[in-house]
């Protein structure tokens, strides 16, 4: 490239009167020099740990990232499961009040209270067969103990 010393004018006009100036044609050629030992510092800056940090920290951003993937696969496999087997638990409670309903219509009360008394000899208690107690240490009875006597 070859270099010009000489200096170039131009005229800026404006509202007042035209001034003359003049610039330096090695300017820009100063300025690219000046840029070149810019990234030559930059360069200086990039020693082999630090090249070595680098590529380090970039390797973890990329594990962090497979593994986020990975986990938000599985949690999205996880929802697909989840969905499915609440699908399954209402069409049962489905089927089961279906069948409930069935078994309801299915019986009669006036029919087992006729077999039970006549076919069976099953009689109602008398009120003088009916005790009452209370139980203060539980909520709970349990048939294995013994009921006191009033």
């Amino acid at each position: 490239m070859a270099q010009y010393n000489r200096r170039t004018s131009y005229y800026v006009d404006g509202n007042t009167v035209r001034k003359e100036e003049y610039y330096d044609l090695q300017q820009p050629q100063q300025r690219h020099s000046y840029r070149r030992r810019r990234n030559q510092d930059k360069a200086a800056y990039m020693t082999l740990p630090y090249v070595i940090v680098l590529t380090l920290a970039c390797l973890m951003v990329l594990a962090v990232a497979v593994s986020y993937i990975s986990v938000r696969s599985s949690v999205s496999v996880y929802h697909k499961n989840v969905t499915a087997l609440e699908n399954k638990l209402n069409a049962l409670r489905v089927e089961n009040e279906e069948m409930q309903q069935k078994v309801d219509q299915g019986m009669d009360l006036q029919e087992i209270y006729r077999v039970a008394t006549q076919e069976m000899g099953m009689v109602f208690p008398g009120y003088d067969q009916l005790l009452y107690y209370e139980k203060a240490e539980s909520e709970y009875v349990h048939q294995n103990e013994n009921i006191p006597r009033n």
